[in-house]
This record gives C-alpha cells, sequence and structure tokens, in this order.
C-alpha cells in the first residue's frame, strides 16, 4: 500500500521561506496562531486536508496534530485512526536539538524549550491525546517505537481497518 505523510509544519514552513523567513519554531507556532485569528480557527487543518485529498496513497499519516480542528479532520475520514506518540519533556528536547529541523533547535535552551511548550500551538496536545484510540510511549530508542508500530499495524489489519 502506498503511504504518505503529511504535517502541518511542513504548510508553515513552507509558508515562511517563501515570504524569506526563518522556519524557527518560535516563527512555525506564531504563524499558526496568527492564521488562526487572522483568518479563523481551523484555517492550517483545512490546508491539511486539501493536501491529504490531493494525495494518491491508500495510507496517510497526520503527524504533529496540535488543534481541536486536526482532531475533527482526522475523524472526518472515513477509516482513521488517532495514535498519540509522546515522550517526556526531557527526550523531546534532547531529540530537537540533535534533529535540528527547524532553525536555531540545535542551540535553544532547556528552559526556552519548556516556555515554547507552553504557546497555544501546545496547548490542546493533551485533549487530543484522551481522545485517541491507542498511546505509544516513545521515550526509548528508534527499535521500540518500530516494534510498536509493527504490533499496532498488525492489530489495525485483525480488526480490518
Amino acid at each position: 500500500k502506498l503511504t504518505a505523510r503529511v504535517r502541518s509544519s511542513d504548510v508553515l514552513r513552507e509558508t515562511l521561506l517563501e515570504w524569506g523567513i526563518s522556519p524557527t519554531r518560535a516563527n512555525l507556532q506564531h504563524l499558526a496562531i496568527v492564521m488562526n485569528k487572522g483568518f479563523g480557527l481551523g484555517t492550517l487543518s483545512h490546508a491539511v486536508k486539501n493536501r491529504i485529498e490531493s494525495l494518491n496513497a491508500d495510507i496517510v499519516i497526520f503527524d504533529g496534530m496540535r488543534w481541536e480542528s486536526d482532531a475533527q479532520l482526522l475523524k472526518s475520514f472515513n477509516k482513521n485512526l488517532l495514535i498519540y506518540v509522546t515522550a517526556s519533556p526531557k527526550t523531546r528536547y534532547a531529540r530537537i536539538k540533535k534533529r535540528k529541523e527547524k532553525a536555531g533547535e540545535d542551540t535553544v535552551s532547556f528552559q526556552q524549550f519548556l516556555r515554547e511548550e507552553k504557546i497555544a500551538t501546545e496547548t490542546h496536545i493533551p485533549e487530543i491525546a484522551k481522545k485517541a484510540d491507542c498511546a505509544i510511549n516513545n521515550d526509548t530508542d528508534l527499535t521500540y517505537l518500530r516494534f510498536e508500530v509493527k504490533k499496532l499495524l498488525v492489530d489495525i489489519h485483525k480488526l480490518g481497518l
């Protein structure tokens, strides 16, 4: 089966780059907030839905849900599964510094990281997590995560999803 991955942050990153603005974590968060305030709640989720619908994939992974509208988007598709993958703040901090996916992440302090975790784009995650069909703790290594995902895929296949 053909699989694709869509992330809200990709829409935000592309927008910032098009505008010549550095795609730092703070700028990505700020843009998402501005979009919701300026164009209405769910604006970013709508853009993600358009991307998902344009894909020719059997399975689409919507990675990085942050808003209630993201959860509603997921549930709007006939076959859907909300998987909450989480890790401790220290683990997430170490990974962002290593990954350097967003500009400046390799130099952000742990205190700044924790402050950014309290911004509006992050505060809805616990509520979305409560709606998850299942959860995976990702505090260990990639081997464990892959094992958990494979186990989950076997269960999904058994259920006919």
